[in-house]
């Protein structure tokens, strides 16, 4: 064993150096439960955010995922959706650390409802959601900003929805909102009903519509995709009984199984996944864990396609370790992964807390 120490040692070493660039980073440790504070799941709610910059951190707080389960329901996060969410906003994750569990079980806000608060039915609350929600939506369509409803508040208060279903009201229009449209945005109702008119204040949240890969143009059997021939399409939804793809690191590189048309959404079924990593190519391994980054170097022992653990063996020691494929010729290791081997000889591939090495 004293052998392999200096090896060990001098790996810990290239982690350490390498982590100094990323020693600034956004630290986001996610939690295994949490409990949603409004309609709108947070990533304040799911996870503890540190930054050295208040602003920073403020802004990642604030990033919204999806609507909140309903009360005595639960949801689950992924630490993959936070990855992809906050990518799609424009965060640099090479920025940003991550810790803590890998999924997060959110349950629904607990309703809270004073004595004195006057009682409105069910059916009267539908009923002013389906309509506001409709109105607003064709307010948001019309100016094309992209965004969907997913939530609204509408006041609680009898009298005001009484008013707002009014039928004298003889039409609605809609303001307010900005850019960009999304997380919680502020409406005004402005109601004109031959008495006269009011004007009504909702909370909606707004979310980005989905988005689906599609080709710009036919491709034949056997093509393999380039970004050249990927474009995005706004869809009402994604369909739920397939799985469409919208990570195009999942779509370049990959052949098409069959002539595919311009303008459909992209599925699995519609490509053959060719490798980024053929058995023998050397591959270069990164590994994070807090604010501790290693950077290593290993041989293939299997191909791989986008997505797949594979094994590699270590250059040094000759140990096998098991990585995911992310890119043509590079692989990740994440905290949540099992590793072969744990006592033989050579490189050992733990994770440990990033305190134990001096970080925060």
């Amino acid at each position: 064993m004293s052998a392999v120490r200096p090896v060990n040692l001098a790996i810990f070493l290239l982690g350490v150096m390498i982590s100094q660039s990323t020693a600034g980073a956004a630290l986001i440790h996610l939690k295994s439960q949490c409990t949603a504070s409004s309609t709108v799941v947070q990533l304040s709610d799911i996870a503890e955010i540190r930054d050295a910059d208040p602003a920073t951190a403020q802004r990642l707080a604030n990033v919204t995922f999806q609507p909140a389960p309903g009360s005595g329901r639960k949801a689950r996060v992924r630490v993959e959706d936070v990855k992809s969410r906050l990518q799609a906003l424009g965060e640099n994750l090479a920025t940003v650390q991550f810790s803590g569990a890998s999924i997060v079980q959110v349950h629904g806000p607990q309703p809270v409802r004073s004595e004195a608060e006057p009682h409105v039915s069910n059916h009267q609350l539908s009923q002013a959601e389906r309509r506001v929600t409709g109105a607003i939506q064709q307010h948001l369509d019309e100016r094309a900003t992209g965004a969907k409803i997913t939530a609204l508040m509408l006041p609680r208060d009898a009298a005001t929805l009484s008013d707002l279903l009014s039928t004298n009201v003889a039409y609605w229009e809609i303001s307010g909102g900005q850019a960009p449209w999304t997380g919680r945005q502020t409406m005004q109702i402005h109601a004109s009903s031959p008495d006269g008119g009011q004007v009504f204040e909702v909370v909606a949240e707004l979310f980005p519509k989905p988005r689906a890969l599609v080709l710009r143009h036919p491709v034949a059997q056997g093509h393999v995709l380039g970004l050249q021939d990927l474009a995005w399409l706004p869809v009402a939804e994604l369909p739920r009984q397939q799985a469409v793809l919208t990570d195009p690191r999942a779509l370049v590189g990959q052949q098409a199984v069959r002539a595919l048309p311009e303008g459909r959404p992209l599925t699995e079924r519609d490509i053959k996944r060719l490798p980024l990593v053929k058995r023998g190519d050397t591959v270069t391994v990164y590994s994070r864990f807090g604010a501790v980054s290693i950077k290593t170097v290993a041989r293939a022992v299997q191909e791989g396609a986008y997505g797949d653990q594979i094994p590699l063996r270590t250059l040094e020691g000759n140990t096998t370790i098991l990585a995911r494929v992310i890119d043509f010729h590079i692989a990740e290791i994440t905290p949540e992964m099992s590793q072969p081997g744990q006592d033989q000889a050579g490189l050992k591939v733990r994770f440990a807390p990033a305190a134990r090495y001096g970080g925060q």
